[in-house]
């Protein structure tokens, strides 16, 4: 392998993880979009979906085995909690078991594989929103199937569900060793040490707790109170 070569491999797999630090990949360990299919499970038809991005996303697939596959073009299915992949033009539904995470190309963003979290029992992949020393902050999609009646039943085609959509944020305190549940209600807050501080500095900013940018912010004054 000529010096050329090396220098050029070696800097496709050195890249940048949350701005943080910087991660050197064994090249033997990486794949590529095509080989990940070899890994996971088959492809398996889904009668309906409920995608958590509006749009397909690029990514890096890092695998319980070790390995990463590169520059991987995906949604996640929250219904049937199924991976999609877009490979070569086709879209195959894969189980997102051997998945420990997934770095977004647009963002510093992460969404991680609850299971690898053995505080949480989950079978959703969780968007992490901040990650400080102290905290981490996850977006949880739940999805509701409401069953519709006859009327409805004639305006939603083939599919003969409706679905209803939400969100929730998990807040993870490593010190403490706990989650706390949000829904996007102040008197949540209540139970958090300093929580009166952390009310009143909501007020005073005039954030919403339903606004992630804004919930990031409440994340990281409450930080300041309590580490």
């Amino acid at each position: 392998m000529t010096n050329n070569l090396l220098i050029t491999l070696l800097l496709f797999v050195v890249y940048n993880v949350h701005g943080q630090q910087i991660l050197n990949h064994d090249p033997q360990k990486i794949i590529d979009p095509a080989g990940l299919l070899k890994i996971l499970t088959p492809p398996t038809e889904v009668e309906g979906s409920a995608d958590m991005f509006d749009t397909w996303q690029h990514g890096d697939l890092y695998l319980s085995n070790s390995k990463v596959a590169s520059g991987v073009i995906f949604n996640y299915d929250i219904l049937n909690h199924m991976l999609s992949v877009l490979v070569e033009g086709k879209e195959y539904s894969l189980n997102p078991v051997a998945v420990d995470s997934i770095q977004l190309k647009s963002s510093a963003q992460t969404l991680v594989n609850s299971t690898v979290l053995k505080e949480l029992t989950s079978d959703l992949l969780l968007l992490k929103l901040y990650e400080s020393q102290y905290l981490i902050l996850y977006r949880k999609t739940t999805v509701e199937v409401i069953k519709p009646n006859y009327n409805e039943l004639l305006n939603v085609g083939s599919r003969n569900f409706q679905i209803d959509q939400d969100y929730f944020y998990l807040l993870w305190e490593k010190v403490k060793g706990r989650f706390t549940e949000l829904q996007g209600k102040k008197k949540e807050l209540k139970e958090w040490d300093h929580g009166d501080q952390v009310i009143t500095f909501v007020k005073n900013q005039h954030l919403d707790l339903k606004n992630e940018t804004d919930l990031v912010q409440v994340v990281q004054y409450y930080e300041q109170l309590a580490f």
